[in-house]
């Protein structure tokens, strides 16, 4: 079933404030439209964080844990989130009110 992605971003290996708020709306979401909520993360302690986004209702965390993704470009954030979109086909994509979300 469709559900919630959030795209979320991590500063010092945990994920950022904005990306926490990201998914507590995120969760409110699927709840009400019973999809589930999935994260998706970048960089190379992207694995690290999948515990932190299941206590924000993240049901499963897609990781791209490689240390190209540390660096924010939004081409190749642009590239491999097409990916996890087709994968994930998701009603609703959310992304932090950050620099890099707003991009």
């Amino acid at each position: 079933m469709p559900g919630v992605l959030v795209v979320c971003e991590i500063k010092d290996g945990k994920l950022k404030k904005v990306s926490r708020e990201a998914l507590s709306i995120g969760r409110k979401l699927a709840g009400k439209t019973g999809g589930d909520l999935v994260a998706f993360v970048a960089g190379s302690a992207a694995k690290n964080v999948a515990a932190e986004a299941g206590k924000f209702g993240a049901k499963k965390l897609h990781a791209a844990s490689a240390v190209a993704f540390d660096a924010y470009l939004p081409e190749t954030w642009a590239s491999i989130l097409q990916q996890v979109i087709h994968d994930v086909k998701p009603s609703v994509v959310l992304f932090g009110g950050s620099s890099n979300g707003r991009d």
